[in-house]
């Protein structure tokens, strides 16, 4: 169920319909257009015929055309044309063939002319057990009373077109099959990758803030989406990371400061002779609880920088005096613990910074 129902598959069926869709009309497209050349060949080929027979009957008489059909007809094959020669209704050579009485006779001139175009009409080959066919023919008068008609059966132009039906229905029918499996096997590989993306996404909600998307190195669209979150996430672990840290140093840094508070107001408190006593106790106590609140805010300010969000109080740093000052702070401590501390700055050294 989940197969069908994700976007991939959807797409995959929606291109079967516009394949299929192409399919048919191309079908449609060659369908008609073979049948037209082929109907177009067997009246060509009628009419050549029937032309080649009268060509005959002018030039060598009667008898010679009644021995031309009935040669063609002993060796006709199938599918050949059909021959019918006829005096006042008596057959003279090939089969009886009736013609519908819309078939537009016409008579050949005296002259020796060759026959005007006709238009194809319905024709009744006269075969043993045959039923009525379609079929183009020509009927031509001759001018002693006989009427030559040579007719082409259609079943042949109907098997060919059988033929293409089939072959094209098997094309459909290949189209939706084909379909259906690469709709399947792109709905399955975007699952895959789909599915990675969640188990990343619930071991970060359960804590893992190491693990990642996997990429499979194709840089495809799922490659480039992992590395966009694998970013955020880095960028998420390091902002967790800097929150800990800030963390971990306001309860260093205030530890001892906090300490010495509650110790200034326990003796204010235990200890204090007088109001001004009081007062100097309680002026020193603000005087620390001001020490903490800078600290505090410095290093709330620590965190900010280096979580990317403050910019506003960076200006050209003097960086010799910095490191120097700081040296210089140090040096007395370091000489009460027995430690050296040298230090060697050169001087104008100057960034942008806070």
């Amino acid at each position: 169920p989940r197969l069908v129902r994700t976007t991939a598959f959807r797409f995959a069926l929606l291109y079967a319909a516009l394949f299929a869709g192409s399919v048919g009309l191309l079908g449609v497209i060659v369908y008609h257009s073979t049948r037209a050349a082929l109907e177009a060949r067997a009246r060509e080929q009628v009419d050549d015929e029937a032309r080649g027979l009268v060509a005959e009957y002018q030039a060598r008489g009667m008898e010679r055309l009644m021995l031309v059909v009935t040669a063609r007809m002993q060796g006709r094959q199938r599918d050949a044309l059909e021959y019918s020669l006829t005096v006042r209704d008596a057959l003279l050579a090939g089969r009886s063939i009736t013609v519908a009485e819309s078939s537009g006779v016409v008579a050949i001139p005296p002259r020796g002319e060759g026959p005007n175009d006709l238009r194809p009409a319905e024709a009744r080959p006269a075969r043993a057990g045959d039923g009525n066919r379609r079929a183009y023919f020509r009927a031509v008068q001759l001018d002693n009373g006989a009427r030559l008609v040579v007719a082409d059966d259609l079943d042949w132009i109907d098997a060919v077109q059988e033929a293409i039906l089939k072959a094209f229905g098997w094309a459909l029918a290949a189209t939706a099959l084909l379909a259906l499996a690469g709709g399947a096997l792109l709905s399955a590989r975007f699952l895959a990758r789909l599915d990675a993306m969640t188990r990343t996404a619930s071991a970060i909600v359960a804590g893992d803030l190491s693990s990642r998307i996997p990429q499979t190195g194709g840089d495809d669209e799922f490659d480039r989406l992992a590395r966009a979150f694998n970013a955020m996430l880095d960028r998420l672990a390091a902002l967790m990371e800097s929150l800990r840290q800030v963390s971990n140093d306001i309860a260093h840094d205030l530890r001892t400061p906090l300490a010495r508070l509650r110790q200034s107001l326990e003796e204010a408190s235990r200890s204090s002779t007088s109001l001004a006593d009081m007062q100097g106790r309680v002026a020193l106590a603000n005087e620390q609880v001001e020490d903490i609140l800078a600290t505090f805010a410095a290093l709330l300010r620590i965190a900010q920088i280096e979580g990317g969000q403050r910019r506003a109080g960076f200006a050209e740093l003097d960086l010799s005096a910095l490191v120097a000052g700081v040296a210089e702070d140090w040096r007395a401590v370091a000489e009460e613990k027995g430690q050296p501390l040298p230090a060697a700055v050169e001087a104008a050294l100057a960034m942008s910074g806070d």
